[in-house]
């Protein structure tokens, strides 16, 4: 673990070091302020499903530029080689690089944490239903790098990475819609797959464990693939 830890500092460094990691601090949290803004103004009793249900369709669009540069830069710079030929096994690479992307993503997260003390003021909160909100926002998104570091693998370039990354993260979050237009079977299975679809108890508060497992295993799966793939890179050097 220390040399993934490694890997990890090294990545959620870069970020800070990067003008793309403040420009999107920027529009998640203007974003989070125009939301807040927004329900404050607009609902007699201040709800916080409204603020994460818009943050995380936002998220979709973000991620895949928080993951970007995870692997496709460093295939680009030829340093993917030199970290293959060092003493990291590829895990700790994976886990190391996907963790960083979480960390940045988690500190954006938690700048939002103001707002429900600040909702108090208006009236009442629960705060066991607003933590099973943010349980399942963070679970989301973290799926979502999950997939974005993929997509950062197989991408040729960050910019190719980026839209492929959305590109699977928009299919995945509208499965539930295409369901319906798909023979019933087809349509349940579909249904089983989307993101969406295991969002919405969260959403409510409702913490399902199915739905967890859900999140957790899309999440392992993606990370899974793209450590396969690095391993199967390593072999044919």
């Amino acid at each position: 673990m220390t040399k993934a830890f490694a890997v990890f500092r090294r990545e959620l460094g870069s970020y800070f070091l990067s003008p793309t990691a403040y420009v999107l601090m920027s529009i998640f949290l203007f974003l989070a302020a125009f939301l807040f803004m927004a329900i404050i103004s607009r609902v007699q009793e201040p709800n916080f499903q409204y603020i994460l249900g818009n943050l995380i369709i936002v998220s979709i669009l973000l991620t895949p530029v928080i993951t970007m540069r995870l692997f496709a830069e460093e295939k680009q710079s030829g340093t993917l080689e030199l970290l293959l030929t060092s003493p990291l096994r590829e895990w700790e690479i994976v886990l190391g690089k996907y963790l960083a992307a979480c960390s940045f993503f988690a500190i954006m997260a938690a700048l939002t944490l103001l707002y429900p003390f600040i909702i108090m003021k208006f009236g009442k909160l629960d705060w066991g239903t607003l933590m099973a909100q943010y349980l399942g926002f963070l679970l989301a998104v973290f799926a979502f790098l999950a997939v974005g570091t993929f997509a950062s693998y197989v991408g040729g370039s960050p910019v190719i990475s980026a839209f492929l990354g959305f590109g699977m993260l928009l299919f995945l979050w509208i499965l539930e819609w295409i369901s319906g237009a798909v023979p019933p079977k087809v349509g349940s299975a579909l249904s089983s797959l989307s993101l969406f679809q295991h969002y919405q108890g969260f959403s409510k508060g409702v913490i399902d464990t199915f739905d967890l497992a859900f999140y957790l295993s899309f999440t392992f799966f993606w990370l899974f693939i793209t450590h396969q793939l690095l391993e199967s890179r390593k072999w044919k050097q």
